[in-house]
Parts: C-alpha cells; structure tokens; sequence
C-alpha cells in the first residue's frame, strides 16, 4: 500500500492526500505552486487547503500580500485521529441509548482464513465480562494461528485479566507452557470425556457472543451475536464440564 492510500485511510481522502503530500514536499509554496505539484486545479487546491488549515496539517504564512502554506509537523495527524475519537467518545453514549431502542436480532459475522480468525481472537480481548468458556483443541490453534501469535495472544488476556474455562481434547495438546492451568494463567482447565483425534471445530462464549473457529484445513470463523444463544451453550459447556477429567 502506497503513502496516499496509507493517508486516505486516515481521513484524507479525494484531494487532500494529493495536496497534503505537495505541501510536504514543497515546503514553504503558494496555491499556484501546490496545485501544480498536486496536479489539482487551483480553486479545489484552495478549498482542500482551507480543510487542511482547520485539522491543523498545514499553516500559512504571508510575505507582504503574499500568501504561503507550510506543512505543520506530520505528528499532528496523531493529534487530528485523537481529536476525532474524542468526538465519537462524547456523542457514542446518546448512539449507544438509541441503539439499545432497538429490539435485537441475532448478528452473524463470517471470517475467512487465519487473519480472519485472529480478528475473532482479538475481540474476545474486549470481553465485557472479563471471562470466556472454552471447548477446543490447541493443536488446531497453534496449526491455523501460528504458535508466536498464540503465545502472544495469551499474554495480552492475561494482562488484561480476562480468565478462560477451558474444556479441551486432550489427545490434540501441545507442551505449551502459557497453555497451562492455574491462577497463574488466568485459566480452568478440564479435558473432553471422549477421545477425539480429528480436527476440531473450536467454540468460545464470553459476554453475549459465541464464536466458532476451524482448523486450518477448513480455515474460518464465525461470531453470533445472540444472548439466548450464548445462555443456552454456557449451560451446555457446564454439563460438559461436569463430567470432563481433570488430567
């Protein structure tokens, strides 16, 4: 991905990358300079720039009636996103109060290969609940995932203090140290009663979601949004749960 749709995906989109990047590069110029630099004609160079000015990427400068526009430090285009999330921040509470309005329907949302699938283990990062339950195999998470990726995963649950109930096959483990049991790892852990020696569909339930990945085989993800769903499966892990080894 090039530097302009690196910039167009940070909110500079249409014109303004164009302009932004020629200001950079020209350092101190006038309208005429920057519209041709930016190959833009000079009355949308002026209405860019003006858009500029205001998400303070650029300033002005005059030398007798002269006007100039300088590029400001590209950091500001830090500050330009933190401002924006500071805006949804502020109006997000009055969206979330009208959303929640609405009555709710089960959301399906489908992931394809393994950075589909890692998209799914990042949200269960954002467990509002701080707990997850888990029936699966870490072989098939280490095959589809990658094993830095798992062990780095692990850590960040970890940090953030979210635990996980764990029923997995134990005839798919891995000597992983950070797959352990015990407060140290934030995890319960139980094995599957039966023998289970094929790939395994893997199932995570935390908050109101429940989660269904693959393995690499087969190589995707589910998330269903659904309470009754997600109700109906955590009491259907804890009779699993109840009749799992402990070794």
């Amino acid at each position: 991905m090039d530097i302009k749709n690196q910039l167009e995906e940070l909110g500079l989109g249409g014109k303004k990358a164009d302009v932004y990047l020629a200001v950079l590069q020209l350092g101190k110029a006038s309208v005429m300079q920057i519209a041709k630099k930016a190959r833009i004609k000079r009355p949308t160079t002026y209405d860019v720039l003006e858009d500029l000015l205001a998400k303070n990427l650029v300033s002005q400068t005059f030398d007798g009636k002269k006007r100039y526009f300088v590029a400001e430090d590209p950091k500001n285009l830090k500050l330009m996103i933190q401002e924006q999330e500071n805006k949804v921040d502020q109006v997000l509470p009055e969206l979330e109060s009208l959303f929640n309005l609405i009555p709710h329907k089960p959301k399906i949302r489908y992931y394809e290969g393994a950075e589909g699938v890692k998209q799914i283990y990042e949200e269960y990062l954002k467990s509002k609940e701080k707990i997850t339950y888990y029936f699966g195999s870490v072989k098939d998470e280490i095959e589809l995932l990658g094993k830095d990726y798992m062990q780095d995963w692990v850590e960040r649950r970890i940090k953030k203090g979210i635990k996980v109930k764990a029923i997995r096959l134990k005839e798919r483990e891995m000597p992983i140290k950070k797959f352990g049991h015990g407060q140290k790892f934030l995890r319960d852990l139980k094995f599957f009663p039966l023998e289970i020696t094929e790939p395994f569909n893997n199932i995570v339930i935390f908050d109101n979601k429940v989660a269904i990945t693959s393995s690499k085989k087969e190589s995707y993800g589910v998330i269903i949004e659904s309470a009754e769903l997600a109700t109906t499966l955590k009491y259907i892990w804890q009779v699993v749960w109840e009749v799992s080894k402990s070794k």
